[in-house]
């Protein structure tokens, strides 16, 4: 037996409406609460009785805007192939809080909005506002700001902004207020903007204090003197994940926030032509980002080098040990060896490196391949003097500090003919307490091969033996 009319039991979403003057519908109530207006500037007409449906529309989204009633949900829905001019400051608004801008339409015929004036914008002046699936282009060069956002709660999705063979924005999005947290969580969900000549200054212009503010699954290709997304101000609670930034200005960032900018990066792919300038996270916690700095070039983790405290990399005992915090960089996976091209970068040069301890033996201008031949978990050191001179007396090869340490064993490997070289012993010295250890019997090197190796064996003590057989192995560096 069917319900009665009007029973309780009745759970559709779908409800018959009549609008007033348009047509007869079943309508989604979820999405479309309130009344529903439809635009369109190759068949609509900005009067009274128009606008109620998609065979009578008004001609511009902002008559339609002026329909709405606030806060009851209102959709604008903006018909395939409409164009739109934004000529002036606020030539569209939208003021009119809790209304949604839905244009319909795909590809090319996804509804325009051309600005042609230098000083044009759209203007977000209420708040709770949603727009949809709409393009914006260009039509004169070196406009100031496109949309002007000076509400919170705004979100624009799945919107492209056109790039143009001539004119480019300074700012594409810039979300001000005139003041601290008038636009408190602005959300930008796939919007598209490609600008690849010189104009602009930013994508997106966070200009002043902000909470909230989530910028997701975004694709920015411009070239801007700042960043793609650029903010001088305070940012909380900021969420920027899965974006493709690309700035294509020399030395720029494709992100930089301020140092108060606090919140999460997240996952994104960004890309410069300078390593260690593409992103600058303020104070924002990072996980899973991706930097290039060149085209056919794999990405590598960002931020591309991090410099660690002694602690963790030799282990919270050896805080003293000659690797120093400031002297060791870690690359992206945390190994320290891996990459000795940054490590070349960091610690030689022609006057040696000069960033080991003053205590450490200062190197002949080499190179940290020469210098460094393994450094394990163990905590092995071992420095080589690359350039085959003659060491002077108490010529030290290398110096530890921390201890008490345990000398196993030395060993030597000539890697070319020395001529004139005078004996030497192995002594070790030491500060505290005062004193000095020979190792060995004077050691003739004078004209060995390169190859020839020397080292100590339990039969023979004390005394420093060459050998061609091998009893050397030199360590790769690569481990």
């Amino acid at each position: 037996m069917p319900e009665p009319y009007g029973s309780a039991v009745n759970r559709s979403p779908l409800f018959s409406k009549m609008q007033p003057g348009g047509a007869f519908a079943i309508i989604d109530v979820p999405s479309h609460p309130n009344a529903i207006w439809w635009v369109s500037s190759v068949t609509g007409t900005d009067a009274s009785g128009y606008g109620y449906n998609p065979d009578s529309p008004v001609a511009t989204i902002d008559y339609a805007v002026g329909l709405c009633t606030a806060n009851k949900g209102d959709t604008i829905y903006v018909l395939p192939n409409h164009t739109e001019t934004i000529a002036t400051a606020g030539a569209l608004t939208l003021d009119v809080q809790g209304i949604r801008v839905i244009g319909l339409g795909i590809g090319d015929d996804r509804p325009v909005l051309n600005w042609t004036a230098v000083d044009a914008t759209v203007a977000v002046d209420d708040c709770d506002i949603l727009v949809e699936n709409l393009m914006f282009t260009q039509g004169i060069d070196a406009v100031v700001t496109m949309w002007d956002i000076n509400s919170d709660d705004f979100t624009m999705q799945d919107c492209e902004f056109v790039e143009a063979a001539a004119a480019q924005a300074v700012s594409m999005i810039d979300v001000d207020g005139g003041g601290a947290n008038a636009c408190d969580n602005l959300h930008l969900y796939r919007v598209k903007a490609v600008q690849r000549a010189a104009g602009a200054d930013q994508v997106v212009d966070l200009a002043q204090v902000q909470d909230g503010v989530e910028i997701v699954d975004c694709y920015f290709d411009a070239d801007c003197a700042n960043a793609c997304v650029y903010s001088p101000a305070i940012l909380t609670d900021v969420l920027i994940k899965g974006n493709v930034l690309n700035n294509r200005q020399t030395g720029d960032h494709a992100l930089e926030f301020s140092a108060a900018a606090v919140g999460h990066i997240v996952d994104n792919r960004l890309f410069g032509d300078t390593a260690g300038t593409i992103l600058d996270p303020g104070s924002c916690f990072l996980a899973g980002n991706i930097e290039s700095a060149a085209i056919d070039s794999p990405g590598y983790p960002t931020p591309v080098a991090i410099t660690d405290n002694a602690a963790n990399i030799l282990g919270a005992d050896n805080a003293n040990n000659a690797f120093a915090s400031t002297n060791v960089v870690r690359n992206g996976d945390g190994s320290i060896i891996e990459r000795l091209e940054h490590l070349d970068a960091t610690l030689a040069g022609a006057a040696g490196i000069a960033t080991f301890p003053a205590a450490a033996k200062a190197a002949d201008t080499v190179s940290m391949a020469e210098v460094i031949r393994h450094i394990d978990d163990a905590q092995e050191q071992c420095i080589v003097k690359a350039d085959g001179g003659v060491l002077a007396v108490a010529d030290p090869l290398f110096t530890i500090t921390g201890g008490p340490i345990l000398v196993t064993g030395f060993f030597g490997l000539v890697t070319t003919i020395i001529g004139g070289a005078a004996n030497c012993q192995i002594q070790v010295v030491t500060t505290t307490p005062a004193g000095t250890v020979n190792l060995s019997t004077d050691v003739a090197i004078d004209n060995d091969a390169a190859g020839t190796s020397y080292h100590m064996t339990a039969a023979t003590p004390g005394v420093f033996t060459p050998t061609t057989a091998g009893a050397f192995e030199q360590v790769p560096t690569n481990n």
